[in-house]
């Protein structure tokens, strides 16, 4: 009796000592045991089979929700209410230090204000600030305003509170509601403008096609009669009308296709991606530029470029053709500026996962109160410009969820674009 008093008593303490460890590999073999001392010995393993149960189902949801919480469009940051960061998201890894931070005040490296604010947020509270940050790519010390939604939840984990707080570069958000709004803008706009044109060119040009006829028979008429005053005021009145006739005719076809332009905004397919090497486009573009044919955009006696790719190899997830659209656009616009010089750099940004493409020249540059406008649809500070390059640009960046902006002072002018590296 003492022998199995002792025996289980060394059960139950292995069995906690597994328990307390989170050991639960523990299992006691019954087949030599018999009566209470087997019971016993089951009960332990039953014991210990439905903890490893539970924290399997446990590590399994941990797991699940780890893995939504880095699927969130937002830096996630989570700290002791004292200032000691005991989780951060990859978001807030990778857009804010590019490592994980022990505690919150190291955020001041980005901008001094922020830790102030943190610490300052009530739960619930959302604030959108306005900071500038220096720009990571531009060698020159550059920097440019940024918008950030910070927000702050508390909760309580196992006794002890705990923050959660959320930062949001609004940038690229604004910018993806703005696009789909002037793209639903334009639809709207395109299909009620067609609608009212339709029936104008109609019946212009079955008014045209009448008046031109009668100005013909007119015409074989008067040469085998006389001439009166009269019938010199109906000519020139038929003149006005069938000139004014032909105006109205001209100037709806021409709308018709100015119109017919906007609409492949509202019509740009979603981008077939496959992984491409940055070179791979670069060298259709040294292509483009070194020919002569006037059909294509690169007229041999354009304003040179100047590449400097990091690395050609580079490979990044992305449609080829819409991507070489967007950069055959931003180098005709630099090739309109009238500089001397273009440059188109790309860099990655690894500990980011950012991909940079940069168009620069030295021209005249964009002024101030039109650089916030440049991609709008229908503006265009050219004379004969459709005001749609600039923003077909933005919209297929935006639908590889990049980013492009655009910074200019007399002399300097930079489209930088930001795409995914992975």
């Amino acid at each position: 009796m003492l022998w199995f008093h002792s025996a289980s008593t060394k059960r139950l303490r292995r069995m906690i000592e597994a328990i307390r460890s989170r050991d639960f590999t523990l299992h006691f073999s019954t087949e030599k045991l018999r009566g209470e001392e087997r019971a016993l010995a089951e009960e332990v393993n039953a014991v210990v089979s439905e903890f490893r149960e539970t924290l399997a189902r446990q590590e399994a949801e941990y797991g699940s929700y780890k893995l939504l919480l880095n699927q969130v469009n937002a830096a996630l940051i989570v700290d002791d209410c004292n200032g000691k960061v005991l989780w951060m998201n990859d978001r807030a890894i990778a857009d804010l230090c590019g490592f994980r931070i022990p505690r919150l005040e190291m955020l001041a490296a980005i901008h001094p204000e922020i830790p102030e604010i943190l610490a300052s947020l009530k739960a619930g509270e959302r604030r959108l600030l306005r900071l500038r940050r220096p720009e990571n790519n531009d060698q020159n010390g550059g920097a440019r305003d940024i918008e950030w939604k910070v927000s702050m939840v508390r909760y309580s984990r196992e006794g002890c509170d705990q923050r959660m707080f959320s930062i949001e570069n609004m940038q690229g958000v604004l910018q993806q509601t703005e696009v789909e709004a002037q793209r639903k803008l334009v639809s709207v706009l395109t299909h009620e403008i067609m609608n009212s044109l339709s029936p104008i060119i109609s019946l212009s040009d079955s008014l045209l096609e009448t008046l031109e006829l009668k100005e013909r028979e007119r015409a074989k008429y008067q040469a085998n009669t006389e001439r009166t005053p009269e019938s010199a005021e109906d000519d020139e009145n038929a003149e006005m009308m069938l000139s004014a006739v032909r105006a109205i005719h001209r100037r709806s076809e021409g709308l018709l296709t100015f119109v017919e332009n906007y609409r492949k905004l509202s019509r740009l397919s979603a981008p077939q991606k496959e992984r491409i090497a940055i070179g791979a486009i670069i060298d259709d573009l040294r292509a483009l530029f070194t020919s002569s044919s006037p059909s294509l955009p690169f007229p041999a006696s354009a304003t040179p470029v100047t590449y400097r790719i990091e690395d050609p190899t580079e490979e990044l997830n992305l449609d080829r053709t819409q991507i070489e659209q967007v950069l055959i656009n931003l180098l005709k616009n630099a090739q309109e500026a009238g500089g001397s010089e273009i440059v188109l750099e790309t860099r990655a940004n690894r500990a980011e996962g950012i991909f940079f493409i940069t168009v620069t020249d030295n021209g005249e540059g964009i002024l101030p109160d039109v650089i916030d406008r440049i991609f709008i649809p229908f503006f265009s500070t050219k004379q004969k410009g459709s005001g749609i390059g600039l923003s077909l640009c933005r919209q297929i960046v935006t639908a590889h969820d990049g980013l492009i902006h655009a910074d200019s002072k007399p002399g300097r002018t930079e489209f930088c674009i930001q795409l995914p590296l992975y």
